[in-house]
């Protein structure tokens, strides 16, 4: 479970999020017609990073659900779609849609949640977004 948090204030927009990243481990446990399923947590960092600047457009994205995808810190998947799909004169919209669709192409069974944040010049002004988006729409309950 993650912590993420994006807020827009009067000097800014201020992202945050916990560090803990945790991994689902089930098992069953048990002979015969006695076995049990039996679901673990385990932690696998206190350290991940869940809220990653975006150098090159001025943008920030925070991070939830799939802390890893092919045995890699979703940080380093970040960093190559930022190498990868975005080019000079992106904004903090084009971000967030290409960066659902580097997802989707790359890795389409993650379930992989995102903010992103940062502002895009209209006209004079610059103008806050803050941008929500999830790979999975629909989750079973």
């Amino acid at each position: 479970m993650s912590l993420v948090v994006t807020v827009h204030v009067p000097t800014g927009i201020v992202m945050a999020a916990d560090s803990r990243m945790t991994a689902t481990v089930a098992f069953e446990q048990g002979e015969g017609e006695s076995k049990t399923k039996v679901q673990q947590q385990l932690v696998i960092s206190d350290s991940a990073y869940k809220v990653v600047e975006l150098k090159s457009v001025g943008a920030g994205m925070s991070l939830y659900d799939a802390g890893m995808i092919d045995n890699q810190p979703m940080e380093s998947h970040v960093h190559r779609f930022e190498e990868e799909a975005l080019s000079t004169g992106d904004d903090v919209r084009a971000v967030a849609d290409k960066f659902m669709r580097y997802l989707q192409e790359k890795h389409p069974s993650a379930n992989v949640g995102f903010h992103v944040g940062g502002h895009r010049v209209e006209g004079k002004t610059s103008v806050p977004y803050v941008l929500v988006g999830h790979t999975v729409h629909e989750k079973a309950i």
